[in-house]
């Protein structure tokens, strides 16, 4: 489509002195949108696993341990205002 573009970023890292079967991933989804030649909307997601991250476990607002190889996500959302004078 004319006003719409869609980028997809992956990044693949291994540590390739300890452990070089586990790979760690970071993968970024952008959707950029032009409404109008005033109006632009953003929208991405990214993801990120990484299996030495320790994810702390909460229950009842008290840390009760910690917990490898957990997925995050990131999701992003923008709109922007443009005018030329």
């Amino acid at each position: 489509m004319e006003n719409i573009s869609f980028e997809n970023i992956l990044k693949l890292y291994s540590n390739y002195l300890d452990k070089p079967q586990n790979v760690d991933i970071d993968y970024t989804a952008n959707l950029f949108m032009k409404v109008n030649r005033f109006i632009t909307v953003n929208a991405g997601v990214q993801m990120i696993y990484d299996d030495n991250t320790a994810i702390p476990i909460i229950k009842d607002n008290v840390e009760v341990g910690k917990r490898n190889s957990a997925l995050q996500i990131r999701q992003i959302v923008g709109a922007g205002v443009t005018y030329k004078f």
